[in-house]
């Protein structure tokens, strides 16, 4: 019963790791999917704002405008960015937080890099992290009118969440599938060790109390069991582990 449980247990981990390998590619390579096409949604909406903003800077229309892009994610975040002198300003930003606090970076900075590339750079998208340290998944592009540059982003992390999420509850679930399945073999099958344990147990004492010399060997004829009236016969104190033919000049003397 215990040999059995034990191989059970391995049988079990080794369905687990397997089960947690399986589950984690494929929701690797799903997120990976999915983050290509959040990119590519990113880029497309971000260019189609930056030429539309382009026209309209300075005006009434412009600050209306920011306002009326869409709210995406929770993380989601517009950024209109300028450059002042040695510095990256945020000249207008659109988010769920409602966050409009003037932002200032030295253009040179790390910070700055996601926003000078909306200026300088052509459309499109990159994970990186932002004037926070956060890592997030961006899409720019420039308004070449007036040299300003627009940044749509999303926080990696959220993105991430859904995916995380089912990884936890399915590996979660597996391990509760296996164990309960190993519990419940352990449970239905114990009466059946108990029998068969009972059964060895009578059968070794029929084999030790006979009269008769009885050994049992392996397929390769290594001695399994030899009981008492076996080893006196052959005039030996233990012959468990010995190759069976060391007993042949005794059986050929008698």
């Amino acid at each position: 019963m215990v040999e059995f449980l034990r191989k059970a247990t391995m049988a079990a981990i080794a369905m687990i790791v397997a089960l947690a390998v399986t589950g984690g590619t494929l929701l690797y390579v799903l997120y990976r999917v999915e983050l290509a096409a959040q990119a590519a949604s990113m880029e497309t909406m971000v260019t189609g704002h930056a030429a539309s903003f382009d026209n309209h800077v300075g005006t009434a229309a412009f600050v209306d405008a920011v306002n009326d892009l869409y709210d995406f994610g929770a993380t989601g975040e517009f950024v209109v960015a300028r450059r002042v002198a040695d510095a990256i300003e945020f000249a207008a930003r659109r988010n769920l937080a409602a966050d409009t606090v003037p932002v200032l970076l030295p253009a040179s900075s790390d910070a700055a890099s996601l926003y000078t590339a909306a200026i300088d750079d052509e459309p499109g998208t990159t994970v990186t992290k932002d004037h926070r340290g956060e890592t997030v998944l961006s899409a720019h592009a420039p308004m070449r009118n007036v040299g300003w540059g627009l940044v749509a982003k999303l926080d990696l992390r959220e993105l991430r969440a859904p995916f995380v999420k089912a990884a936890v509850l399915g590996t979660a679930g597996g391990i509760l599938i296996i164990l309960v399945t190993v519990i419940l073999t352990a449970w239905l099958f114990h009466p059946v060790f108990l029998q068969l344990r009972t059964n060895l147990s009578a059968t070794n004492a029929m084999i030790d109390g006979a009269v008769d010399g009885i050994v049992t060997i392996d397929n390769r004829g290594i001695v399994q069991t030899a009981n008492p009236a076996a080893l006196n016969m052959f005039g030996w104190d233990d012959l468990v582990g010995k190759n069976v033919s060391v007993l042949m000049p005794k059986l050929t003397a008698s």
